[in-house]
């Protein structure tokens, strides 16, 4: 499931319907912040930092400099409040938190709820699809660490988009100070906020929903036998067609007889001259 405006734009065949947003689209579903999550979301002068990397990854499952690094870089903004989501085993980075005030270190949060907090102020991610969307649709910049998967073409697709800054997650081992730069970049640069809201609004205006095209689309394929009138000719031809294998072969066997044979014979013919000129010496 992917949405057209939260992708990385590539030709696409007719046949293709974007649903990124499914079960997603309802306002009403994103839950309430608990007391204690609510209670620090009014901390911090400037407002919140949000940090997760989402329910099926685990934090206590990463190399120690991840969470050092992310730790580190909020001590960097001390006028700001950090919400660190991490999985209750992360015993490491609980550790790492001792000591900086500025930090609530979690291993729950109703993240939706807490995404259209007024006061959150941008989102460290790990570029799941579903937080993707998610702040899409809360107008929340990003700085997105992309570890496996989609979530590079996901880190790619926000960049694109302008709403957030991407770092790569050997960057935090290599470089920590490049996660203190992403986040002031996107922290001071107003930017990066209007082109949240301006993806927020493009998804909330769209003519049609994801579960409105969902049902439409289906009915429309099964009441008509299926779709063969947008299947690509692609998809019927042989392997060597498809490859141009074909042209392939052409062109090496060209290369091969106009330009390799040649070449070994002149080679052979220079090594006969010199052998028959060193006899007769």
């Amino acid at each position: 499931m992917t949405d057209e405006f939260l992708e990385v734009q590539r030709p696409r065949m007719p046949n293709f319907v974007h649903i990124g947003s499914l079960g997603l689209e309802d306002e009403n579903d994103s839950g309430k912040l608990d007391k204690n999550t609510a209670k620090e979301m009014e901390k911090g002068e400037d407002g919140i930092v949000y940090f997760s990397l989402g329910t099926t990854m685990n934090s206590s499952m990463l190399q120690p400099f991840v969470m050092r690094t992310v730790l580190g870089a909020a001590k960097k903004f001390p006028d700001y409040h950090f919400i660190i989501k991490i999985d209750a085993h992360d015993q490491t980075a609980k550790e790492f938190s001792k000591g900086v005030d500025n930090v609530f270190v979690t291993d729950w949060v109703a993240q939706r709820a807490l995404l259209k907090h007024p006061r959150l102020r941008a989102f460290i991610t790990h570029s799941g699809y579903n937080g993707i969307v998610e702040s899409a649709m809360c107008g929340v910049p990003l700085v997105t660490i992309p570890f496996m998967f989609d979530q590079i073409r996901n880190s790619l697709a926000v960049e694109q988009g302008g709403w957030g800054v991407g770092l790569t997650k050997e960057a935090l081992r290599d470089d920590p100070k490049m996660l203190q730069t992403a986040l002031n970049e996107v922290l001071s640069n107003d930017r990066y906020k209007k082109m949240a809201m301006r993806m927020k609004n493009l998804l909330k205006t769209k003519p049609f929903k994801a579960k409105e095209r969902l049902v439409k689309y289906t009915e429309f394929v099964l009441s008509n036998g299926g779709m063969k009138e947008l299947i690509a000719p692609s998809r019927h031809l042989s392997i060597i067609k498809l490859y141009n294998l074909d042209v392939y072969l052409f062109l090496i066997t060209t290369i091969f007889v106009f330009i390799y044979i040649p070449l070994k014979l002149t080679s052979v013919a220079l090594f006969k001259t010199n052998r028959k000129k060193h006899k007769t010496r």
